[in-house]
């Protein structure tokens, strides 16, 4: 079917206000329909699908880790990997801010021609602790770049505000979370593994 909305501007001041009332569209997520569609148990599958492909990879990191690293290591630097992944967009947020280097509109070329830039006046000034930031991001952004991030797919607030989780979110998080991601993780694990010596020990 189709649907026509008309929004009018009348600037009109309701009763019992003294001023006009203002509405406000937020560009992308102001304006929505929403039509039932399909079911609670359906969704719920997703859903629980889409948080299970994410346990995977973070299942994956930490047998990957175990192989060449200790088990006390492997477990806190697969809990790393996991806050990581969950506030990934708040963390590249704070870096942009706390460093100042990048715009929101910026190509990759861009950032890092500011960026290098940005180094060399600092280095040239003996801004040391500035300098020392701007090194700090980098690694940091690259470490940020190599995690994906939880919270491009949400299915527990879409479950909790009764919104469908799209079938297309959840071939993606599978492909990415549950396949891409741990396949290549226990294949690095299966190298370090292989490397090692085996050894006997007899007493």
């Amino acid at each position: 079917g189709q649907l026509k909305v008309t929004i009018a501007n009348r600037n009109l001041v309701m009763a019992g206000e003294d001023f006009a009332t203002s509405i406000a569209f937020t560009p992308g997520e102001g304006l929505e329909v929403l039509y039932r569609t399909g079911g609670f148990a359906g969704n719920l599958l997703k859903g629980l699908l889409v948080m299970w492909a994410k346990l995977a990879m973070v299942s994956a990191v930490a047998v990957s880790l175990a192989s060449w690293l200790g088990l006390p290591t492997a477990i806190l630097a697969s809990l790393m990997v996991y806050i990581t992944a969950l506030a990934s967009s708040f963390f590249a947020d704070a870096i942009n801010i706390y460093t100042g280097l990048d715009r929101p509109d910026a190509t990759a070329i861009a950032m890092l021609r500011l960026r290098v830039t940005m180094l060399a006046q600092r280095l040239v000034k003996w801004e040391w602790w500035e300098a020392i930031k701007t090194v700090g991001s980098y690694f940091a952004d690259g470490f940020l770049a190599l995690v994906p991030s939880f919270g491009d797919y949400d299915a527990i607030t879409q479950l909790a505000t009764g919104r469908a989780v799209p079938f297309s979110d959840v071939v993606s998080v599978i492909l990415i979370f549950a396949v891409a991601y741990p396949a290549g993780l226990l294949l690095l694990g299966w190298v370090f593994l292989e490397r090692r010596d085996v050894v006997g020990a007899t007493s």
